[in-house]
């Protein structure tokens, strides 16, 4: 069993341009981890006590664990200052906290869709192996 290659893509956005790498399972399992919150109750049923396991998923920590792990670089992204944003863990931090909710938006939409997009590449290339 050979293990999948990394495949990266580069978009533009809002004349800032990023390069994202394709998530493998290990970072989709770890985001998964990290941005649900799992708790357990005794509720009564018919007079008997039982447990409930309720998930809740967090919206804002899965977006910025995406952001963080798929994102590898960026050229012109700036802070409100005019400053250099670097692409590092702070950086990546301050561009989720910082940008407008409607840019942010759709920015996030548009990482999906390459990110979606190098799935799908990924994939064919791993049934193409398989194949030969």
């Amino acid at each position: 069993m050979k293990l999948s290659k990394i495949s990266k893509s580069t978009f533009e956005f809002m004349g800032a341009k990023f390069t994202i790498k394709n998530l493998l399972s290990g970072d989709i399992l770890s985001i998964q981890d990290a941005s649900n919150s799992a708790t357990t109750e005794l509720k009564e049923i018919d007079g008997e006590y039982l447990p409930s396991r309720t998930v809740k998923s967090s919206k804002k920590t899965e977006s910025f664990l995406i952001i963080h792990k798929s994102v590898v670089a960026w050229e012109n992204v700036f802070d409100g200052d005019g400053k250099k944003l670097d692409c590092d863990d702070g950086g990546k931090k301050r561009f989720c906290e910082e940008i407008d909710l409607d840019v942010f938006s759709e920015f996030f939409k548009l990482l999906t869709e390459e990110r979606d997009k190098l799935f799908t590449v990924s994939k064919k290339q791993r049934e193409k192996a398989v194949k030969n």
